[in-house]
Parts: C-alpha cells; structure tokens; sequence
C-alpha cells in the first residue's frame, strides 16, 4: 500500500466516492451524480492510499484563496472501524489515521492555511475521527428544507449568468468568512419586479439515494415513504432529486414575504423538484430573510437542524459564507 496525491481524480477513486454511502447515526445516503460532482470541485487535491489498483481510502481538500474545505474523507468499507474489527485491522488503522495526520499537518505548515469542514451533529464516528485529526467545532450552521407540491412557474424568474450575478453576491458576502467564488458550482437565478432584479440566489441540483432517515424508525420510514400521499410527491427515496440554495440576497429592501416566497416555488418549477435545503449562518445581518420564508410540509416533519463547522489550524471568526456545494 502506499499514499498517492494527485490533482485530478483517477478511475479508482471515482469508483470509491461514487459508492460511499454517507452519514453513520441516522440519516444514511449515497449522491447518486457523485462523479458529476466531482467536476465543479475548485481547485481538488486527491490524497489516496492506493493497494495495487484499488483504492482504499481518499481525503479530498479544496485549495482555496485562505483555507482548505475537506470535502471528502472516505475509506473503502472493509478499513471502516466497527465493533467486531480485528486487533490486526485496528492497528492498521492507527498507522493509516497516524499518516492522515502528519499529511494534514504537512499541509497546514507549507500553506499556512487552516481546514475546515462539516460534520452532522449525530455523526458520532466522523466527530470523533475529526477530534483525534485536531479539529476543533467552531460554529453552528443551521439547516432549513423547503418544500411545495405543486410549485409555481413564474415570468418574473429568470436565470441569471454568472458575470450578471456575481457582482451582487461579491458585494454582499465577501466579506464573510470562508467566502469562495466557483464558476463551475450552481446556477445563478433572479427574481424581477419591474423589470429589474430584486432577489438573487444560486441553484445547485442533486440527487441522492437516501438508505434511511433519522430517528429509530429511520429505516422503516424509508419503506413507508413511498405510500403516504402527499409526502411522496416530496421525497422519492430511491432517486430522490432536489436543489440546494445560497447566496440568497435582495436589492430591494422593500420586498415582501409573497415574493419571496414565490422566487424559491419558481426555482423549484424550473428545475422540476418539490425540495431543496438551505444552509445559514444565522449570526450574519444578512439571514433576516430566513424568518420571512414559508419552509412547507417537510420543514414541518424534519425540523430545523444544525451542522458542527470544525476547523483544523486557526479559527476565523464568523460571520461564515455557506456554499451550498460543499454540503452536497
């Protein structure tokens, strides 16, 4: 075996993300388009332990202009640690974590560059591995699902380009914490009164195949889905595709809570989804819009929920731009 670092991702390792299946307590999925992710990553950095031609396990870092974003951190499942592993693979797995250790440090030292990440609350394995790698929780971001049946199309929606767009969003949030600018990441969209844009927000598609959701009947609860009348019009275990926002900002300081509300249905129309998350920062002057939206049905069920943002190096101070990419 040995360690591989790479700038773009070989056959093996898109074998090995595209067929992790994510999370631990609770919800469990796989992305679905997890290679087509893998092509709106800024600027990637692959470090791989390789066995012949199989790879065994991939941490996956976007270079950004002050930080490192971890983005992956995944290992084939026969390295994953459960109750039953044997002394032999456990010690094989502290010299693997004691080598992911001096890479990251390594890192931290010739960039002088902090990483940060996500992790779930409930994800109790990757809080405790993020803990033994010196990550330190740093922020609370909180996690909103926004959900319609029958959204609705609109004339005043339009689909902006991403030099007609990110003028607006560099004026608002760059000054924001962890701030990062990706042509290739999301679709840009404007919400028009008048003739002239209001609202701004970007659009990311995804697809998951979610294998169970939280609670202790998570894994039932995914059967039954499929038959409860109106819920299945928003989730579709099997393939289930949905949008993501952020860099959600207004032009106009008057706009009310109808408009609002009718840009985020017109987005769900236009991409032909019934569900999308957003992540916030709700430290940041510029969440008052969180208050003003109708969230719908599966905002009822699932609740608002939080993400640990850790931080491995120094700690910036909030407010944190969120970029709804790097949760998908």
């Amino acid at each position: 075996m040995n360690f591989v670092e790479q700038e773009q991702p070989t056959e093996a390792i898109k074998i090995l993300i595209a067929n992790t299946v994510l999370g631990s307590n609770g919800a469990r999925y796989r992305h679905v388009n997890a290679l087509e992710q893998l092509t709106k990553l800024d600027n990637p950095l692959f470090f791989s332990l390789m066995a012949k031609e199989l790879c065994i396990g991939n941490i996956t870092l976007c270079q950004r202009k002050d930080s490192l974003y971890l983005r992956y951190f995944t290992f084939h499942p026969r390295f994953q640690a459960t109750l039953n592993t044997s002394k032999r693979i456990k010690d094989r797995e502290s010299i693997l974590k004691e080598e992911i250790n001096v890479y990251l440090n390594s890192l931290i030292s010739e960039t002088k560059q902090s990483i940060y990440a996500y992790i779930e609350p409930d994800n109790i394995r990757s809080l405790n591995m993020a803990k033994e790698f010196g990550f330190s929780p740093t922020a609370k971001i909180a996690m909103y699902h926004f959900s319609r049946r029958l959204p609705r199309a609109s004339i005043q929606f339009k689909i902006l380009t991403y030099n007609e767009a990110i003028g607006y969003v560099r004026n608002q949030f760059s000054n924001h914490s962890y701030y990062v600018e990706n042509p290739k990441s999301g679709i840009y969209a404007g919400w028009l009164i008048n003739n002239e844009i209001a609202l701004v927000t970007r659009f990311h598609e995804a697809c998951w195949e979610i294998k169970s959701m939280k609670g202790a009947f998570g894994k039932l609860l995914i059967k039954v889905l499929p038959w409860l009348p109106i819920v299945n019009k928003l989730i579709t275990p099997a393939r289930h595709k949905f949008l993501a926002f952020d860099s959600f900002l207004s032009l106009n300081p008057s706009i009310d809570a109808k408009e609002l509300n009718a840009f985020l249905s017109a987005g769900l129309a236009h991409f032909k989804v019934h569900h999308m998350m957003h992540w916030v920062d709700e430290s940041s002057s510029h969440s008052q819009y969180i208050e003003r939206i109708q969230w719908g049905l599966l905002h009822r069920i699932l609740g608002k929920s939080e993400i640990n943002l850790v931080v491995k190096g120094h700690a910036k101070s909030g407010p944190y731009f969120i970029d709804a990419m790097d949760m998908l």
